[in-house]
């Protein structure tokens, strides 16, 4: 449930559910159900659509060759339209929820692309921490830079919202494990970040479950989980922004957004590993 691919969840349908796949009808996201629901169009957007690992990136279609490979028909898929695509609101399902009678509803995109929609400019060429649940370093820039610097941690691939535009990301679960190792306690993870040293100590953990659960029945204390957790999460982030500079992009500063971007302490210990500027958005 984890891995945001339609086409993984489809095989392990149909080999879990075969009878349900075999009526399977519609595959849509949440999303695409709600826009069917209230405006009748069946339609998703290019970086949803890439994200299901059934779109040709370069075509922005569906794949064929995949869809064959996968015994997936694509008449089951909804219609790919651009992120702006608009649709009046059905009057049935407008009075429902009081909507205005011209009230419309725009097809929109997925969460990590409308996270960096300041990188709108090819000479802007920054990076994007996205900080929250999940750990991300993301970048906007041209196909073959996309793949490299999502190669280098092992990341993925979406089409943005700019035709010929791509972005790539890492991908960790870094605000899961960070409450895991503050025993769930949001609060208590607030002091404990705020614990953390500004200056690496070059000491790493295992980016699951498991090694937090290890380190913490070996008497490590939190404070140190925490940062190790932090300077794992920020050996990612250096890997990718390396890759981004191997590709030929310049990397001045890199902008933090999200809600793991609210404490300056670990902003400060990524920075120091990143060797670069780290900002906030205000």
């Amino acid at each position: 449930p984890r891995i945001p691919s339609f086409l993984l969840h489809w095989l392990w349908w149909r080999q879990a559910y075969p009878d349900s796949m075999r009526s399977l009808r519609r595959f849509r996201s949440l999303r695409g159900f709600l826009v069917h629901e209230l405006t009748g169009a069946d339609a998703e957007d290019p970086s949803w659509a890439s994200r299901t690992m059934l779109m040709d990136l370069v075509t922005s279609k569906w794949s064929q060759s995949v869809l064959a490979a996968a015994g997936l028909p694509i008449d089951v898929l909804p219609e790919i339209h651009p992120s702006t695509s608009a649709w009046p609101v059905l009057r049935a399902a407008g009075s429902r929820f009081g909507l205005s009678p011209d009230a419309r509803v725009v097809l929109g995109g997925i969460d990590n692309c409308s996270a960096v929609l300041g990188a709108t400019d090819p000479s802007e060429e920054r990076l994007v921490n996205i900080a929250g649940t999940y750990e991300h370093m993301a970048g906007v820039g041209p196909l073959d830079v996309a793949r490299c610097s999502a190669a280098a941690v092992d990341g993925l691939v979406h089409t943005y919202h700019l035709p010929g535009r791509y972005l790539s990301y890492s991908r960790v679960l870094l605000g899961n494990l960070l409450l895991q190792a503050a025993e769930g306690s949001p609060d208590t993870l607030g002091r404990l970040l705020d614990g953390v040293s500004d200056d690496p100590e070059g000491q790493t953990i295992g980016l699951e479950e498991g090694a937090v659960r290890s380190e913490l029945r070996a008497g490590t204390p939190p404070v140190v989980v925490i940062q190790r957790l932090l300077e794992s999460s920020g050996a990612i982030l250096v890997r990718y922004a390396d890759a981004w500079v191997a590709a030929g992009q310049q990397v001045d500063r890199i902008v933090a957004v999200g809600g793991g971007a609210a404490n300056p302490r670990p902003l400060q210990l990524k920075a120091n590993l990143l060797g670069r500027s780290l900002s906030t958005l205000t």
